[in-house]
């Protein structure tokens, strides 16, 4: 939801499904995005690890080796707080689900298993996710103005 807000506001466009399965378009909003969704692939899936050597290397000349880290950090936590999550059933809340609900039908999010926790929305709160959704990115640079101040 971050990238999509912070696109409109710098009135870049950003096609989330490439930062959910990946593009090797140079010109997309998340650079090697298909190299990223490899290397979180690689890093939690179980079975054979033999590619994910390879697969840092390509992080490495793609970006540098602090990129290597910032990856394994970042899918460390997603991976920690998914499995928290998944394990206890735990649904989105209800400002998550209002403001994302677009999104998950837009990127599939339905297809894991986890989404089995989240009740879908009815026409109301669609209605009003999509009003929300329209007005975030100016509400987001309101609140970075006052920020500065």
């Amino acid at each position: 939801m971050q990238l999509r807000v912070g696109g409109k506001i710098t009135g870049q466009e950003v096609n989330l499904s490439d930062a959910v399965d990946g593009t090797d378009d140079p010109n997309a909003a998340v650079p090697h995005s298909a190299l990223l969704c490899r290397f979180a692939e690689a890093a939690v899936m179980s079975g054979d690890k033999s590619d994910l050597p390879n697969i840092r290397n390509q992080i490495v000349t793609a970006f540098d080796l602090a990129a290597v880290v910032d990856c394994a950090g970042i899918v460390a936590h997603y991976e920690k707080m998914d499995r928290i999550a998944d394990s206890i059933g735990l649904p989105l809340d209800a400002p998550m689900r209002i403001m994302a609900g677009d999104l998950r039908e837009e990127l599939n999010l339905s297809r894991f298993a986890s989404a089995e926790n989240t009740a879908g929305l009815g026409i109301g709160m669609r209605l009003l996710g999509s009003f929300l959704r329209r007005i975030a990115p100016m509400l987001m640079k309101f609140v970075s103005r006052k920020g500065k101040n």
